[in-house]
C-alpha cells in the first residue's frame, strides 16, 4: 500500500546496493549461509535501496552511501585553499604571469559545475522508502533465501515459515514438519495443492 508506482519516473531506476565484500567473493556458499572465509573476514552484507537516472550508479556516489564511517567534508576555506594550490601549480608548471593566474584560478569553478552537471546520471537518491526496505533486506532477505533453499519453498513460503519461527521460537526444522503434518501446505511450496 505503501509504494506508488508514480514513485519512478521512466528517466529512473529502482537500484540494490549490496556492500559488505571486503574484498571477497562469492561471500555465500550454496544454501545461503556465510563461508568460512567470510566468516574469518567478518563480513556481513548489508543493503542499500535508492534511486538513480542510469541503471549502474557511479562509484563515487557508490562509495558514498555504502561508506559506514567517514571524514566531515571539507569547508568553504578548504575548498579555497585547495584551488588556490592547483592554480600554483598549474602557474609554475606553465611559468605563467599574475594575470593569467588570477584567470586559471577562476577556471576550476566553472569546470566543476559543469562537471557536475553532466556526471549527474550516476547519482543515487534515497527515498521516502528506503530506509524501511534496507531495514528489511539486512534482518530478513539472506535468512527467506537460506529457507527457500534448504526446505524448496517459494518466496511466500519461505516469508511465511520465517514468520512462524520468529512467532514461535521453535527451529526451522521444527516448524516446517509441524506445519506439514497438520497437512498445511506452504503458500509457495512445491508441494502444495
Amino acid at each position: 500500500m505503501a509504494w506508488d508506482r508514480r514513485l519512478l519516473a521512466r528517466s529512473q531506476h529502482l537500484t540494490l546496493l549490496i556492500a559488505g565484500f571486503h574484498g571477497l567473493y562469492p561471500v555465500l556458499e550454496s544454501d545461503a549461509s556465510y563461508s568460512s572465509a567470510a566468516q574469518r573476514l567478518g563480513v556481513t552484507l548489508t543493503f542499500k535501496v535508492g534511486l538513480s537516472k542510469s541503471y549502474k550508479p557511479g562509484n563515487e556516489h557508490v562509495q558514498e552511501v555504502v561508506r559506514k564511517h567517514g571524514l566531515i567534508l571539507q569547508d568553504a576555506e578548504d575548498e579555497l585553499r585547495i584551488q588556490a594550490e592547483i592554480a600554483a601549480q598549474r602557474a609554475k608548471m606553465y611559468d605563467w604571469d599574475a594575470e593569467n593566474d588570477e584567470d586559471e584560478q577562476m577556471q576550476p569553478e566553472v569546470a566543476a559545475e559543469e562537471e557536475s552537471e553532466v556526471d549527474d546520471s550516476g547519482h543515487f537518491d534515497r527515498f521516502s522508502l528506503s530506509s524501511s526496505l534496507e531495514s528489511l533486506m539486512d534482518q530478513s532477505f539472506l535468512k527467506i533465501v537460506k529457507l527457500r533453499r534448504k526446505f524448496t519453498l517459494g518466496w511466500a513460503g519461505a516469508e511465511f515459515l520465517d514468520a512462524e519461527v520468529e512467532k514461535s521460537q521453535w527451529k526451522e526444522e521444527d516448524v516446517f514438519a509441524a506445519k506439514k503434518k497438520v497437512r498445511f501446505s506452504f503458500p509457495g511450496s512445491r508441494d502444495s495443492l
